[in-house]
């Protein structure tokens, strides 16, 4: 199975329902994901990397039913654009709930008792 170079040829191939191939490019994917996301989550301690590049083998599945053959971009450039928006977009809703979360409204009232 190795011979079959190609991301998109994978594809295909994960397509016509052959498991190995899936699994080889998953595998793949796994090792790119691992790398193309450091930059984004290096910064957030609040979850562990490895939580990080599970949320966004999740999305994986998603991504590789979306593409296209004749958008005229890679497999790999395709991959990497959705997953890096994907996870800034998942990393921005959560620090906007913890914001949330943290700052009282002023449209709520505030016991003094509580406080």
């Amino acid at each position: 199975m190795d011979s079959y170079g190609s991301d998109e040829e994978l594809l295909y191939l994960m397509r016509c329902g052959y498991e190995e191939a899936e699994t080889i490019l998953y595998k793949r994917y796994y090792r790119l994901i691992y790398y193309w996301i450091h930059p984004i989550v290096s910064t957030h301690n609040d979850l562990d990397y490895n939580d990080y590049v599970q949320v966004a083998m999740m999305y994986l599945s998603n991504i590789f039913d979306s593409y296209r053959d004749d958008c005229q971009t890679s497999l790999r450039h395709f991959t990497k654009q959705a997953i890096v928006k994907k996870m800034v977009s998942s990393l921005r809703r959560t620090y906007a709930k913890q914001m949330n979360e943290n700052n009282p409204s002023l449209n709520n009232w505030i016991d003094d008792e509580k406080s």
